[in-house]
């Protein structure tokens, strides 16, 4: 049995370097394609959330019109009140949109950061079970 020629590990280092290159880009697709999926669920819970809020808001808004219409004896009266509360509301939040986009850009980096971290440890796992060295 002869020892194999420089050009056969050369020819054998490019296919073991090629497998390796197409199993980190097939591992990055997936860990985008689950930060895909993630980001999407997220995104529909929020959107869910908000529609149910909305819908809360709307007809609470619309119970205290009401109730605010029997007390002054003018319906006018008591969905301008209400309305001029949900127009105060919105200016709040106009004039607050800085600290509104700042509180919420912090908490989706946090949600983030707290991802990316929970899939390093499950990187790091197997070899801590182990008790292998990672390095």
């Amino acid at each position: 049995m002869s020892e194999p020629t420089f050009a056969e590990y050369i020819r054998e280092l490019r296919t073991e370097l090629k497998n390796y290159i197409d199993t980190r880009t097939e591992y990055t697709k997936l860990v985008a394609y689950e930060k895909m999926a993630n980001a999407t669920g997220s995104l529909a819970f929020i959107l869910l959330v908000a529609g149910f809020f909305f819908f809360t808001f709307f007809f609470v808004s619309i119970t205290l019109a009401l109730y605010l219409s029997e007390i002054l004896n003018n319906q006018v009266y008591g969905f301008a009140l209400v309305s001029g509360f949900d127009i105060l509301i919105v200016l709040m939040l106009l004039i607050r949109k800085d600290a509104v986009q700042h509180f919420i850009s912090e908490k989706v980096a946090a949600s983030l950061l707290k991802d990316h971290k929970n899939d390093q440890l499950k990187a790091e796992a197997p070899y801590e079970r182990t008790g292998k060295d990672k390095s």
